[in-house]
């Protein structure tokens, strides 16, 4: 198999030189190409390239087309199950989705098994889900590996294929290794390992109905603008998982200026931000996505980017509007497009702060919750208006980092 490296003249960097200079179609002939010919790095510039735009239906097509000529990787087959669950190159079709990476599970790839299981996880499934989490953490997989010690956490029991790989995971570089392996130490050990109940295609069918069930809120907080609460809608596993993803592309926070067409560091936000890129997305990220949008009662699609922010001591996010401005020559021609952001969704993925609350200074609230505990409120008022009430902040953390996922919802896909 061909992947590209460095070389200035390899296909992905080549398309990119070109796609920055306007010249898009010779980039995408060149990535569709290389694509084909098992070249991994020309797929995920490729997706990354087609986004979500409306405009690009037929780059994604061939994107996706590219995907199923492609020689079987675990880098393509997570991008084309991405691609069916989202249905950016057809109908969405979690069913199948979900089919095709249990297939390649059962084939070894690691990588599915441990989606499989943070998605059974998600799903209310506990023991299906630590069962194909020990076959990854069997497999090698450090993300199983890590499911699974902040399972036992949870849940007081430790499966013992995590005591047992354990040390292995201990030197892997696992950003939070050392953290849930103390953690884990004392707990007593669960039977198993686990053996998943039941016959698949049931339990797949289940995970596909749970991903956007979401129960009723445990508090509506405000009627008008609505803000609700959940207590727990997202495993700490999973919490963990979407955390460690997005902290490499962790950057400081900044805003697009539109007098300059540059960016500059956020003046309200002192934080650091990674908006999840396409190439980045697999099942458990569209999947906490999806989820999040159903807490705002939004289809996944109206939504922006799936944003992960940290803030640490100090850091903080000062009084703000999530509704757009429409200030002539900035954001109309945004706001025509895609209409006005209307609601914000919120899940806490890590319990090591304290301070940060989300305070809505002029509704006299805050919430802060637990990990896997979520937030949604209306940013716009029942008759379609910017409601101002809806005012918040993200206060200062006072100790440790504040870890939350971030979702923006809009009118129109």
């Amino acid at each position: 198999m061909t992947v590209s490296t460095n070389d200035p003249s390899a296909p992905a960097p080549t398309a990119l030189r070109e796609w920055r200079e306007g010249r898009h179609s010779n980039a995408i002939d060149r990535l569709d190409n290389a694509a084909r010919a098992g070249d991994e790095a020309a797929l995920s510039l490729l997706v990354q390239l087609c986004g979500h735009e409306p405009g690009m239906a037929e780059t994604r097509a061939r994107a996706f087309a590219a995907m199923e000529a492609m020689p079987d990787s675990m880098m393509r087959n997570r991008h084309r199950a991405y691609f069916q669950a989202a249905g950016l190159a057809g109908p969405a079709n979690w069913a199948l989705a979900l089919q095709d990476r249990y297939a390649q599970a059962e084939k070894g790839d690691w990588l599915a098994h441990t989606e499989l299981g943070l998605l059974a996880l998600m799903a209310g499934d506990a023991a299906t889900g630590t069962a194909w989490l020990e076959q990854a953490a069997q497999a090698g997989s450090g993300l199983a590996i890590a499911a699974l010690l902040r399972l036992g956490s949870d849940t007081g029991m430790l499966s013992p294929v995590a005591r047992e790989t354990g040390g292995g995971f201990s030197r892997s570089g696992h950003p939070m290794a050392q953290g849930l392996i103390s953690r884990a130490q004392p707990l007593p050990l669960a039977d198993g390992p686990q053996t998943a109940p039941g016959e698949v295609g049931p339990r797949l069918e289940r995970i596909a109905e749970a991903i956007d069930t979401i129960p009723r809120a445990d508090e509506r907080m405000s009627d008008a603008p609505r803000i609700e609460r959940w207590d727990d809608v997202l495993p700490g596993a999973a919490c963990d998982y979407l955390t460690v993803g997005a902290s490499p592309l962790l950057m400081p926070a900044q805003i697009h200026d539109p007098k300059t067409g540059e960016t500059r560091q956020d003046p309200y936000r002192t934080s650091l931000t990674a908006a999840i890129p396409e190439q980045a997305m697999d099942l458990v990220s569209f999947a906490i996505k999806t989820r999040m949008a159903a807490l705002s009662n939004r289809p996944v699609d109206t939504g922006e980017a799936l944003a992960v922010l940290a803030y640490r001591p100090g850091e903080e996010y000062r009084a703000h509007f999530d509704f757009i401005l429409d200030v002539p020559g900035e954001a109309t021609h945004d706001l025509e497009r895609r209409g006005q952001r209307v609601s914000t969704s919120l899940i806490r993925l890590n319990s090591e702060f304290t301070g940060g609350e989300t305070r809505f200074p002029r509704l006299d609230l805050a919430w802060s919750g637990g990990r896997g505990s979520a937030l949604s409120f209306d940013n716009v008022s029942a008759d379609g208006q910017c409601d101002k009430a809806s005012l918040h902040t993200g206060e200062p953390v006072k100790d440790g980092v504040k870890v939350i996922a971030s979702l923006w919802l809009r009118e129109r896909a």
